[in-house]
């Protein structure tokens, strides 16, 4: 079992954004893991989500992992996983989603957090090219979601933000430290309704 899993987007295995993001969470002494996933560029994504959604799945599921935070595809990735599995939180760093994402499939209870930046140029230009299934969250955060169970969503503004800013040094520990509050708080919330 692992406590936090963490999800790259695309053209990246994770190595300078959200590998530092479980860099940051291990020093908390969280347990967290790092699912092997394929590097997709954004046709390869498109054509191939599904097997990624299987693999986050069965990881996921092995691993019984609670938080899961990703960045861009990653946000997508997360999203269509846990239409499968149950999160306690998850954290999404400009995921390449729609801001009326449906969340009606969402398994569970979990708090969702968009982290998002109006000064992200490639969410933008994501979600303006043709063929291109992103969608613009990443700049806008979930502001108008489907989500029909009230499932507890927030949106974090980090205007100021490009996409992969989020993880360098300086801003890293920041969103570092909100990730494990986020967690903290919603594990101390849960041991407190289990006694």
């Amino acid at each position: 079992m692992i406590d936090a899993a963490v999800v790259n987007g695309i053209r990246t295995d994770g190595e300078g954004n959200v590998d530092e993001l479980a860099r940051c969470l291990r020093h908390f002494a969280l347990r967290v893991g790092d699912p092997v996933l394929p590097v997709r560029n954004a046709t390869t994504a498109r054509m191939f989500w599904r097997r990624d959604i299987k693999i986050l799945t069965e990881y996921c599921r092995a691993t019984e992992v609670r938080l899961i935070a990703g960045h861009s595809y990653g946000g997508f990735r997360i999203l269509k996983t846990a239409e499968r599995h149950e999160f306690d939180v998850i954290v999404l760093f400009a995921p390449a989603i729609e801001y009326d994402y449906d969340l009606s499939k969402i398994r569970g209870n979990p708090t969702i957090v968009v982290v998002h930046s109006r000064d992200d140029r490639a969410i933008w230009l994501g979600s303006k090219l043709w063929l291109h299934f992103f969608g613009k969250a990443g700049m806008t955060g979930l502001t108008e979601p489907t989500n029909p169970k009230g499932l507890r969503v927030g949106n974090i503004p980090a205007h100021g933000n490009r996409h992969g800013t989020y993880f360098e040094p300086g801003n890293i520990n920041h969103w570092s430290m909100v990730t494990y509050d986020l967690f903290e708080t919603r594990h101390h919330r849960l041991v407190r309704w289990l006694r």
